[in-house]
């Protein structure tokens, strides 16, 4: 029987592993079914919501359900996990997300995973599309 630390960290990355392989193959598959350039946000939000309960009827019981460093962080920063367990947690949900990111990338391979394009710097650097005078648009100024 394992010990409830270990116990601890199987949950908490498995339910990493769920939530994570479980999302990026919701994201992966709405990409084959939709035109280029849209979502069905819907659906990629209901296929995570349901992986997070899932995962937290399953095994929050077992380590609290957090699935995630952010979580975890905040239960630390206010007191409610002492750090070496939150460093822990941390590991496993690292260990869980990354094991569910290459599983994903054998399953659906680098052209799967790598189906979305970084904005350009200008988009990324402005937080929009060039503005209309860099595309060659007209503008109110320019008439």
């Amino acid at each position: 029987m394992p010990t409830n630390a270990a116990r601890i960290f199987i949950a908490e990355a498995i339910g990493t592993f769920t939530l994570i392989f479980v999302g990026v193959l919701a994201i992966y598959s709405n990409g084959l079914v939709q035109p280029p350039g849209t979502a069905n946000l819907a659906a990629i939000g209901l296929a995570h919501g349901l992986a997070i309960g899932v995962s937290v009827a399953a095994l929050g019981a077992i380590s609290g359900g957090h699935f995630n460093p952010a979580v975890t962080f905040g239960f630390v920063v206010t007191g409610r996990l002492k750090p070496a367990a939150g460093l822990m947690y941390w590991v496993a949900q690292l260990l869980g997300a990354s094991i569910a990111g290459f599983l994903a990338l054998a399953v659906v391979g680098q052209a799967g995973v790598a189906i979305v394009q970084a904005p350009s710097l200008a988009t990324a650097t402005r937080g929009g599309p060039a503005p209309a005078e860099e595309r060659g648009e007209p503008t109110i100024a320019s008439g």
